[in-house]
């Protein structure tokens, strides 16, 4: 038989308090933390629920962050982290918080979303992760991966089970990565990627994240974007 479907892991369903952590800051990263905090709002409203969250990334705001990530012109100089979360902190209500940058521990968290700019560093969070996911207790484990990347004007999300269920993507493959795409801390990010591609990634991750936990379950684990030609292509692959 054909599975249709992913299925939360059980042990999540009744968690009051869902733990997330959140891998960069930056172009999509900003925007995804305050999708975040509309979701935790909106569980919070209609489940009693709420998401804790933990944001890690250690750069600095400069000017060529803003507008294109979710910064504005008084945040240069400010940790890319103290500026997210302090915003969604005050705006909905919640006391989420930035790792600290001396200890480099990551905790546990039952979802992670991995936003950094290369392939190579999600590479180094997906075996600290799984790591984890072998040596936590059930109730406490992380279970899912949502890794986010993205080139110029197009990118992918993939959710992938620690279980090791769900196949991942080609890592080879050019639109796996932004390879061939500088960072968007460049002098002019604005030649380099389109001014909302990384807000469209995060608003996809965020629905689909959002339809996961509400709905417990998704009908596929990729989604492909292609803005310039205004594109969404979605598919559910196991290993």
């Amino acid at each position: 038989m054909v599975n249709t479907k992913i299925f939360m892991e059980k042990t999540l369903l009744n968690l009051e308090v869902l733990t997330v952590n959140v891998y960069g800051v930056g172009g999509t990263g900003s925007h995804l933390v305050e999708r975040l905090g509309a979701i935790s709002h909106a569980l919070r409203v209609t489940s009693g629920r709420s998401l804790d969250v933990v944001v890690y990334d250690f750069d600095i705001v400069s000017d060529s962050n803003v507008a294109r990530s979710k910064f504005f012109l008084g945040d240069p100089g400010f940790t890319k982290t103290q500026i997210a979360v302090s915003r969604v902190n005050l705006g909905y209500g919640v006391n989420w918080r930035a790792a600290n940058p001396v200890s480099n521990v990551i905790r546990s968290s039952n979802f992670n979303f991995l936003c950094t700019d290369d392939t190579k560093s999600r590479l180094e969070y997906f075996k600290v992760l799984k790591r984890l996911f072998r040596n936590e207790h059930r109730d406490q484990k992380p279970y899912y991966i949502f890794d986010i990347g993205n080139d110029r004007n197009f990118g992918q999300i993939v959710m992938l089970d620690l279980e090791g269920k769900l196949a991942d993507i080609d890592r080879k493959s050019k639109t796996s990565e932004t390879e061939g795409t500088k960072s968007c801390a460049v002098d002019n990010p604005f030649l380099l990627q389109d001014l909302f591609i990384n807000d469209t990634m995060a608003l996809f991750a965020a629905e689909m994240f959002y339809r996961f936990i509400t709905d417990f379950n998704l009908e596929y684990n990729q989604v492909w974007i292609n803005l310039g030609m205004m594109k969404i292509i979605t598919k559910l692959q196991w290993k």
